[in-house]
């Protein structure tokens, strides 16, 4: 899709700058409400809007990602994947054979999250 004489896709919207993100979500955001004006439209007009719809998600998602509150939720959430994964790799290595060790890893990793929760 070509926005600001830019070549943007779900492949490479992350090397654009940030403002030129901005100015992308900006255009994005015109162009599905020109195709919510459509009557009939065609198969091709359809999918555009839907890569539109796509890109559009991605980018606003970007943008806040490289906001100082996006980067903190980031960091945040990589942390809790990796207590998920080490608590599901202890799970593993100590559970009998008839215990779901994902179940078990699920159940911990919640108490974990509500007791601290609790504590913040």
């Amino acid at each position: 899709m070509t926005l600001y004489g830019y070549e943007v896709n779900t492949c490479n919207y992350k090397c654009f700058k940030t403002e030129q993100l901005k100015n992308f979500r900006s255009m994005l955001k015109s162009n599905i409400k020109n195709f919510e004006n459509v009557i009939e439209p065609t198969i091709e007009e359809m999918i555009d809007e839907d890569k539109a719809e796509e890109l559009l998600l991605l980018i606003e998602h970007e943008i806040k990602v490289r906001s100082n509150d996006g980067r903190k939720l980031e960091v945040g959430n990589e942390a809790a994947v990796m207590m998920y994964l080490n608590i599901l790799k202890y799970t593993k290595h100590h559970c009998s054979g008839n215990e779901d060790p994902y179940e078990i890893a699920d159940r911990v990793f919640v108490d974990v999250l509500a007791a601290n929760n609790k504590n913040n």
